[in-house]
């Protein structure tokens, strides 16, 4: 019989079950060996005793205390006695405490023989131990609680489900049923429990989902046609709260899919896979994340694979610590463990960051980046963040160690830590940075602070590769032109090109990057008396900010920044140079005369807009706080659009917030020959979509039918509930990540019905949302009714040039 391993969060803690005996063992490593914890735990024999177990340890990489001193709380299952046994070892512990629930109330255990279940445990503010049961047969799911040392628990049934997950903290369950498209969360209090409904377009294939610590993130695991995936989704606080795709792994070219388990708080996850040839692969996604908290916008990436051995069939079980980098599988009377050693990529080297805590850790934050300089301007690459993230009580007056922070390797000695601490240290504390010789297996500190020492900023910015040399030399009468280019995750979407303005003559171009890890630079020379215009297109139409990473192209003229650009759609355009022609008057006869007036709020570096006739590109702008625009301030942008065309104007905020109303009160409004096209409040998340010219206006071709101008028709019907009170309504029409149509209806009454026409594109496939509120939501393409791609009428609607399968997991609705 194999044994069972269930490995603790750290990776040094690990819980062993023999099912021939009917025993558990805790063992603690101590960096030699691992050394029994108390006594064998033993159940009734032939009960089934340790057939599943279940850890709850304290959160983060726990390595200060003394061994064996490290809370442990293990639930172990006995099912054909239908019985969970509790154990707890408390840091002034010498022996196991054992409690019992007792199982055979609930249906599916009133006979030994269908009492098969899961488990999960939580602990409230260190006291209160919560136990979830799932059974297998009837779905039911139970919680299970008591306080302290009490002897008695208490239980509730809470609904009935496929997939189920408790949080570590003790206070959130997630229930996901396959046939539905959304997960129920319970937030459970004293009095009873909060429930919510999250629609995040999730799919009804999952085959494994866990929590978060706080419960506030939720992972999944799908297989869909022979890759599997693994996502990680926040949850916005609403109303009503709403998922958020954050982070997606992708395991690529499954050949036979065996399944997923993710470690505790679902920080990473085994993807098991069998090759042509029979042999198992655990292919690990492990999070890079400070400490235990996860970023508000992280990512997770592939780590090492790890061939299972010679065998032919996976291991009955495997555990995995949090950070997935230690994997415990249990095979032939034997429980082996595999080390990831190699914990940073080929070009990167790993940093790593200690903190012994005292009783104050809210107090804590850190900053940690690698940073170039170009002339004035500073270049930070992949800042990883600790912003109080060690408010937990658990955190107190123990030793944090931060492992597997990956900076790339030429930039190892461009380093800058600031590090915040409101007070003088405790006695004891402190925290130090090292950063690691890959060669020599040595350490060499970068900062260290302990005493008096709280808040300090630490950089080495010495070394020449952090303040890159220019090679061009330019003669006289010319200018130098700079390019710092840097690029998201897809840097092969990215082209440019440099021509004079006006007479658009072609200077300069590039396209084909690969690279997405550091700071290019391109240069040329140009004549100083000139006018330049720089382009840059983006084959996806969503930028290289801020949907797959944090990138950004900055323009250098004589050694002067003149321009910054990042977050836009498809394109973006900016005029630079010494002697840049005033403002050419429109042709009346030929053009349109467009005015776009657009008052910020208090970030103007998020707002970007564009204009489209069909697929094409005509005009845009990206705003940059230092370049003039100042926040909560009035720009007036002026563009000459040729006559005969239908235009869709789309203005995007980068962090999904609108210009309104919660750090400003921005707004935009459009004009065309002087009149009124559009007008937005400012409230519309993440963008929002105009059409024009429309009504009476001479050349209105925006009302002509789609099939005339090659264009597909797009109806969408909202009508609400006669019984709904004011409902707040929003639909979005989006492409990949680009927005195609976006509108909030904010207060709509009882009865109301709103019915939306406009053209798109016939090349592209289109995902229509309808979110909030008490309302009926339909969708026509070309006059016929679209349904949901499984069939049924739903929040989500794919229309257009569709092949069987497509859909946008990248697209985060805003």
């Amino acid at each position: 019989s194999q044994p069972i391993p269930t490995i603790s969060a750290n990776g040094r803690i690990v819980a062993v079950a023999d099912q021939v005996f009917d025993a558990v063992q805790v063992f603690d490593q101590d960096d030699i060996e691992w050394i029994q914890r108390g006594q064998t735990l033993e159940g009734t024999r032939n009960s089934g005793f340790g057939e599943v177990v279940s850890m709850w340890t304290l959160p983060g990489t726990v390595v200060s205390r003394r061994l064996g001193k490290v809370p442990i709380l293990l639930a172990v299952g006995a099912p054909k006695t239908s019985k969970v046994h509790i154990f707890e070892w408390r840091s002034n512990s010498i022996a196991w405490d054992e409690s019992v629930i007792e199982l055979r109330q609930i249906r599916d255990c009133s006979v030994p023989e269908t009492c098969n279940f899961d488990l999960a445990l939580g602990k409230v503010n260190g006291v209160e131990v919560r136990v979830l049961v799932h059974m297998h047969n009837s779905s039911d799911v139970h919680l299970f609680q008591r306080m302290g040392n009490e002897t008695m628990w208490s239980s509730r049934s809470i609904g009935n489900a496929d997939l189920s997950d408790l949080s570590s903290d003790g206070r959130v369950v997630a229930l996901y049923n396959r046939g539905n498209d959304f997960i129920t969360r319970l937030r459970m209090t004293a009095s009873g429990a909060s429930v919510n409904v999250l629609n995040g377009h999730l799919g009804n294939d999952a085959v494994s989902i866990a929590l978060s610590r706080d419960g506030n993130l939720i992972s999944m695991a799908s297989l869909e046609d022979s890759e599997a995936w693994v996502r990680r989704y926040s949850i916005s606080p609403g109303p009503p709260p709403v998922l958020h795709l954050d982070d997606r792994l992708t395991v690529r070219e499954i050949s036979s899919f065996l399944g997923v388990k993710f470690s505790p708080d679902g920080e990473a996850a085994i993807v098991i896979d069998k090759d042509p040839s029979g042999e198992i692969f655990y292919h690990v996604a492990s999070a890079r994340a400070p400490a235990y908290v996860w970023p508000s916008r992280g990512f997770v990436r592939a780590s090492d694979v790890l061939a299972s051995g010679d065998t032919k069939e996976a291991a009955r079980s495997l555990s995995l610590s949090m950070d997935g980098l230690v994997l415990a599988e249990g095979r032939q009377s034997v429980t082996r463990l595999f080390e990831a050693i190699q914990r940073c990529g080929a070009d990167d080297t790993e940093v790593r960051f200690s903190i012994a805590l005292d009783d104050s850790p809210d107090d804590v934050s850190w900053a940690l980046s690698t940073q170039l300089h170009v002339f004035d301007t500073n270049f930070t690459f992949r800042p990883i963040d600790c912003e109080s993230c060690y408010s937990d009580n658990d955190s107190y007056s123990r030793t944090i160690v931060v492992t597997n922070q990956c900076v790339v390797k030429s930039l190892s000695r461009c380093l800058r830590l600031e590090f915040t601490l409101g007070r003088p240290w405790q006695p004891g504390a402190g925290f130090a940075m090292y950063v690691v010789d890959d060669e020599s297996e040595t350490l060499s500190l970068f900062a260290r602070g302990e005493g008096p020492t709280g808040s300090q900023t630490v950089e080495d910015l010495s070394d020449g590769v952090c303040n890159p040399s220019l090679d061009t030399p330019c003669r006289t009468g010319e200018s130098s032109v700079v390019l710092a280019l840097v690029f998201d995750e897809f840097p092969e979407d990215v082209s440019w090109e440099v021509r004079t303005h006006p007479g658009d003559s072609l200077l300069w171009n590039a396209s084909g990057y690969t690279q997405s890890t550091t700071l290019l630079l391109e240069e040329t020379c140009v004549p100083t008396d000139g006018c330049y215009n720089f382009t840059v297109y983006d084959y996806f139409n969503d930028g290289i900010c801020c949907f797959y990473g944090d990138g950004q192209i900055t323009g250098f003229f004589d050694e002067k920044e003149v321009f910054s650009v990042g977050n836009y759609a498809g394109a973006a355009r900016q005029i630079f140079g010494n002697a840049c022609p005033s403002p050419v008057p429109c042709n009346a006869q030929s053009e349109h005369n467009f005015s776009l007036a657009l008052n910020f709020d208090n970030w103007p570096e998020e707002t970007s807009w564009s204009i489209f006739s069909g697929m094409d590109f005509v005009d845009g702008r990206v705003y940059k706080d230092h370049v003039s625009f100042q926040p909560d301030g009035t720009v007036l942008d002026t563009v000459c659009l040729p006559r005969g065309r239908c235009y869709r104007f789309v203005i995007v905020d980068s962090e999904g917030d609108g210009i309104c109303c919660g750090t400003g009160n921005g707004w935009a409004a459009g004009f065309l020959d002087g009149e009124e096209v559009f007008y937005t409040d400012g409230q519309y998340g993440r963008g929002d979509t105009f059409f024009f010219p429309s009504g009476a206006r001479e050349g209105s071709v925006c009302d002509k039918p789609c099939e005339s101008r090659g264009e597909g028709n797009v109806t969408i019907e909202i009508e609400v509930a006669s019984d709904a009170s004011t409902e707040q309504v929003s639909v979005d029409v989006s492409s990949e990540s680009q927005l195609f149509f976006g509108k909030d209806y904010k207060a709509l009454l009882a009865g109301t019905t709103v019915v939306e026409n406009f053209c798109l594109p016939l090349e592209l496939c289109y995902i229509a949302y309808c979110r909030y509120g008490n309302y009926a939501c339909g969708v026509l393409w070309d006059g016929e009714r679209v349904f949901a791609p499984n069939g049924t009428v739903a929040d989500s609607h794919q229309l257009g040039n569709c092949i069987q399968g497509d859909s946008f997991p990248d697209v985060v609705p805003p």
